[in-house]
């Protein structure tokens, strides 16, 4: 019999955080490589192309190595928002010149996770490699910079990593730590995977794990930093091991505030956000039975701060929500302020947590999503309000339900350069506010806004219908033909409504259903009877003018 757990793999970061910035990246900082590059740095400066690369500056009276971490981490920040629609594969070769005063540090040819269809495809890739050799593939993350790292299997005790940290406190590193006016601190983090008692023989046979150097691997000096989505995903949060006296339930540390600081009394100070079983923990099949079940809706708000949750079907129930929240009193008061409303939807496929258990050739499973495929697949909605300050030309970003967890999801980084009010110095915006889907009803396909950033700063309906979509599972970019002007003119900002004939032609998903076909018959009909009262306003004015 197949015994279904969860395994946690505990890993612990030592950190130094000296008083002008931190030890990242792999890379150090070599004056034989110094400005060795400078047309090429020159060219990824001067014309802006997230494929090309990436520059970041950095000024200040440091050392040569301090000025080199902060720009790094600006670097790596940026790298993380490029690829915020899905995940960051490699970071690309670094580039650097410092000249007095001024260093410029730039990433080459960064490579994204192509698309959605990728990191599907490769989660139970990463179940199969750990299964076949636990201690090869710990092995290879410890390369990434990480100091220890236990497989738990079933638990969730981190305790063992606790006890690292406190012999670490200790050691020479931490010591000279402290001897360069720096703080030693430790991040625990856990990264969930599905395990199993049993499972067949041949999975270690197909499933080598490579051991080798990866050209462009990613750190853990670098993970950490990263704005990483989380779903389905690596989890890069920082555990909290004095928040719960149970280390089960140990709560997470805010990124932020935990990178910032630099005193046992700063630390003390961090934000933690408490555990939460549900939180991007769909792997554990209890659940994805209360995040799929009779009351979903409630679960995903409690989680995540969504405003609505349903069964994903055509996405007419999720589309009517952003029609009916339109009309109510958040969406008014944002429109006083001269400002625009907007849903934010999102698609959440859940079916490829379950799918891992038979790609492992299981003699059982759980068999949720299998029973009815349609279940896990969820529409979530999030109500927001951009809205322009008058005096500061800043865009003020404001959401009708407060944000439950902002780890997770995307940030804003540098949200004041970026032209957005924001308390902390990155915008975070959480799981939900990752991926907005662009509400076109005469699209076959779910498109989502190229830029999460772009679609949050749209402030007007100017900068609103400029916004660019395109199909994150296969890549393709979409192109409306609904011209600006007509786009700009919609009752409703948020939904385009497709004329009946052109929405006919139609074909179905690959779910079965096609695209808002249920909530179609709503809008048309408004539109019916919008007109009927106007063909009647307009016979009264004929009969009237014959009167005369």
């Amino acid at each position: 019999m197949v015994i279904l757990t969860i395994g946690v793999l505990i890993y612990l970061l030592p950190l130094l955080l000296p008083v002008h910035g931190v030890v990242y990246w792999s890379e150090d900082y070599d004056p034989a490589k110094n400005c060795q590059n400078q047309s090429l740095i020159l060219q990824i400066k001067n014309k802006p192309d997230p494929k090309l690369g990436h520059c970041e500056e950095e000024t200040g009276d440091l050392s040569d190595v301090e000025v080199f971490q902060k720009c790094k981490l600006r670097l790596a920040k940026a790298l993380g928002t490029i690829c915020a629609t899905t995940t960051v594969k490699e970071s690309g070769d670094l580039l650097y010149c410092k000249n007095k005063a001024l260093t410029i540090c730039c990433f080459h040819k960064p490579i994204c996770t192509r698309n959605w269809d990728t990191v599907n495809k490769n989660y139970p890739e990463k179940a199969k490699k750990y299964l076949a050799d636990k201690e090869a593939w710990l092995n290879k993350e410890k390369r990434r910079g990480y100091e220890t790292c236990y497989p738990l299997n079933s638990s969730l005790d981190a305790s063992v990593c606790h006890k690292d940290c406190e012999s670490f406190s200790s050691s020479e590193f931490a010591k000279q730590c402290k001897i360069d006016g720096g703080f030693f601190k430790c991040c625990i983090r856990s990264e969930t995977h599905t395990v199993f008692s049993y499972y067949d023989e041949t999975i270690k046979k197909n499933a080598s794990v490579d051991v080798s150097e990866d050209k462009g691997i990613q750190q853990a000096g670098e993970l950490f930093y990263l704005t990483n989505p989380a779903y389905g995903e690596a989890d890069y949060r920082c555990l909290n091991p004095t928040s719960e006296k149970d280390p089960t339930k140990w709560g997470t540390y805010d990124p932020n505030f935990f990178e910032a600081a630099v005193t046992q009394r700063n630390l003390e100070q961090v934000p933690t956000y408490p555990f939460d079983k549900r939180f991007l923990n769909f792997a554990d099949p209890e659940v994805l039975k209360l995040m799929v079940g009779d009351e979903l809706e409630k679960n995903w708000k409690e989680t995540y701060g969504f405003d609505h949750a349903s069964y994903l079907d055509d996405s007419s129930k999720a589309l009517l929500d952003c029609e009916k929240a339109d009309k109510d009193s958040f969406a008014q008061d944002c429109r006083r302020k001269n400002g625009i409303f907007k849903c934010c939807m999102a698609e959440w496929n859940l079916r490829k947590f379950e799918t891992v258990d038979r790609e492992l050739n299981l003699s059982s499973y759980s068999a949720i999503c299998t029973k009815d495929w349609r279940k896990c697949q969820i529409a979530t909605n999030v109500h927001l309000c951009s809205y322009l300050e008058p005096f500061s030309g800043m865009v003020n970003l404001k959401f009708k339900t407060p944000l439950v967890n902002p780890l997770g999801g995307i940030s804003i980084i540098e949200a004041e350069s970026q032209r957005f009010i924001s308390e902390k110095k990155d915008l975070r915006l959480g799981v939900r506010g990752t991926l907005c889907m662009m509400l076109d009803t005469c699209s076959e396909i779910g498109l989502f806004y190229t830029s999460t950033k772009d679609f949050m700063f749209a402030h007007d309906r100017d900068t609103f219908c400029k916004l660019e979509a395109e199909d994150i599972t296969s890549s393709k970019v979409y192109e409306s033909k609904e011209p600006v002007e007509k786009c700009k003119k919609r009752k409703n900002i948020n939904i385009r409504v497709c004329p009946k004939k052109m929405f006919d032609k139609k074909k179905k998903r690959s779910n079965g259903y096609i695209l808002f076909k249920e909530a179609m018959k709503k809008f048309w009909s408004g539109r019916k009877k919008k007109k009927s009262k106007s063909d009647k306003r307009k016979k009264r004015k004929r009969r009237k003018k014959k009167r005369e």
